[in-house]
């Protein structure tokens, strides 16, 4: 979008340049324009007439259009430690452990847990994922074209199983949970998206894949609320 804006200005200033250039040629002074002095003579209107015209819409549409280009204006907040989250095969062997262990079997389901969660957080680390980013890239590109101001509130992301996903072995989703601006209701991407399950073991290793499954649910959560505002002006 900044390179956009920086074209279109220097199209209107090429196009003011050459106008210049013309006014000046009409009163039968030398034009310099590039380090070349060109000597013009005017008295040929068919062909000095609609090329200044043609320059002069070109400058005029050139402005028009940079002050009508919209731009939403997007902000994400997190956690001051935010961190990889994980919740799957830990908690359902907690479950079946705390039936002979207690508690004990409880809280080593949350330490497998937190195992896996600090593997997937590593190889995220090592690929510069940086889900924050990501989030906000995600809203920019789902209100491309408008002037909406956003306050995204990153809450939790992670990965959770997908039981019943063919063909992937442990199969996993990312899990984004965030709220739009202070009062709306968070939304929660395992829950309201039908996401690709990735393989356990892959997530664990490969940043590569943690930031296609990342930016997969935050693309999803953008444009579900995208689509919320839109029925909303309706």
């Amino acid at each position: 979008m900044g390179e956009l804006s920086l074209r279109l200005s220097q199209i209107h200033r090429i196009a003011g340049v050459r106008v210049l250039s013309f006014l000046n040629n009409i009163s039968y002074s030398p034009t310099v324009f590039n380090g070349t002095c060109l000597q013009r003579n005017f008295s040929n209107k068919r062909i000095t007439a609609p090329f200044l015209l043609f320059l002069c819409c070109l400058g005029i549409n050139a402005c028009s259009l940079h002050k009508s280009t919209r731009f939403p204006t997007i902000s994400v907040s997190a956690p001051a430690e935010h961190r990889m989250h994980f919740s799957g095969k830990g908690a359902g062997a907690g479950m079946m452990m705390a039936a002979s262990m207690g508690p004990m079997g409880i809280a080593i389901g949350v330490a497998i847990d937190e195992g896996i969660a600090k593997d997937i957080g590593k190889a995220a680390s090592r690929a510069n994922v940086d889900v924050p980013l990501i989030v906000k890239a995600a809203f920019e590109n789902a209100f491309v074209g408008t002037n909406e101001k956003l306050e995204v509130h990153l809450l939790e992301y992670g990965f959770v199983t997908k039981p019943g996903a063919e063909g992937v072995e442990d199969p996993v989703v990312a899990n984004i949970k965030l709220r739009v601006n202070e009062n709306e209701e968070a939304l929660i991407s395992s829950k309201v998206c039908d996401l690709q399950a990735r393989e356990l073991a892959l997530a664990k290793t490969d940043g590569v894949v943690v930031r296609g499954a990342l930016e997969e649910a935050a693309g999803c959560l953008a444009g579900l609320h995208r689509a919320e505002v839109q029925s909303s002006n309706e």
